[in-house]
């Protein structure tokens, strides 16, 4: 049988520093990979008929190939700090954001997948390009999270 998919959503996650600097990343998910929280364990992804996961990731390590070709399927994060940036500054914290990807989703960019970060600077606050591309990374985890809390089997 055939694994059920699981609906993707639009997730947010924001972190507020005590000196007013903030890095907010909003994620849209419909990602091939399952989700993963902190802990590793899937919260989202494809369901086997057993109503158990599927766990992508384990089923290609093993061996097993694709059941289906995926298709129309992305994971899209917008990250916004009101620290100033210039655009080489933001593309590396948009590169560092992409480590949250990774500890979210399993497999992730994948050649089904259009998956992708954008940084963008909307202030003039100060702040080190190092510290905001940490906090890019976990905000972008925690908004892939928050995409699929809801997800329910298509």
């Amino acid at each position: 049988h055939p694994a059920k998919r699981m609906s993707g959503g639009i997730g947010r996650a924001e972190i507020q520093l005590a000196n007013g600097v903030k890095v907010l990343a909003y994620a849209v998910v419909n990602s091939v990979g399952d989700v993963r929280d902190a802990k590793g364990n899937i919260v989202a992804g494809a369901k086997s008929a057993d109503g158990k996961f599927a766990d992508c990731a384990a089923r290609l390590i093993s061996g097993h190939e694709e059941e289906r070709a995926p298709t129309a399927n992305t994971t899209l994060v917008a990250i916004f700090t009101n620290a100033k940036f210039s655009k080489a500054e933001l593309k590396r914290i948009a590169k560092m954001a992409v480590a949250g990807m990774g500890r979210a989703i399993s497999p992730v960019f994948t050649r089904y997948d259009g998956d992708i970060v954008f940084s963008v600077s909307v202030g003039e606050e100060a702040a080190s390009e190092l510290m905001i591309g940490t906090i890019a990374a976990e905000v972008t985890q925690r908004a892939i999270m928050n995409a699929v809390k809801d997800s329910i089997v298509i």
